[in-house]
């Protein structure tokens, strides 16, 4: 009777194993990268609710510049929308609501001919990102 395995079926086994590990890996790093952009499209449509409910509410009782920068005026306060290291932030003198930090991973904020667009951005690798555009509409000069 025969005990064990012989060198030759080790061998085998050994070999096939190596074979489907890199294809294992593969696979679960396609599947990690899925799960961080689903995460940060998530994250991106958050802060463009966010960001559009704030521009919604300062363009209520104020009047977007008709160029440059983002910046609303009115009332004795001017509101201006910076992006500054990937932040976005409005910023305001304290009469005005003062100023407070809205999105990250933001790209730019610019304007667009049916309101603004609000870009996002996320590293996933070295030489791969998660990229996010989201319009907000109707706030006209």
């Amino acid at each position: 009777m025969r005990r064990g395995f012989t060198l030759m079926e080790l061998a085998i086994c050994l070999s096939i194993a190596a074979l489907l590990l890199p294809l294992l890996f593969l696979h679960g790093r396609n599947i990690s990268e899925s799960h961080e952009r689903a995460l940060f499209q998530s994250e991106a449509t958050a802060a463009l609710r966010t960001v559009s409910e704030e521009l919604r509410r300062d363009a209520h009782g104020h009047r977007l510049a008709a160029q440059g920068p983002v910046r609303f005026e009115g009332h004795g306060c001017t509101i201006d929308y910076v992006v500054r290291d990937r932040v976005l932030s409005r910023e305001a003198t304290d009469a005005c609501g003062g100023r407070r930090a809205l999105a990250r991973e933001v790209v730019e904020l610019e304007r667009a001919p049916h309101g603004l667009v609000l870009r996002l951005s996320r590293p996933l690798r070295p030489d791969l990102s998660a990229d996010f555009s989201g319009l907000i509409a109707e706030v006209a000069p």
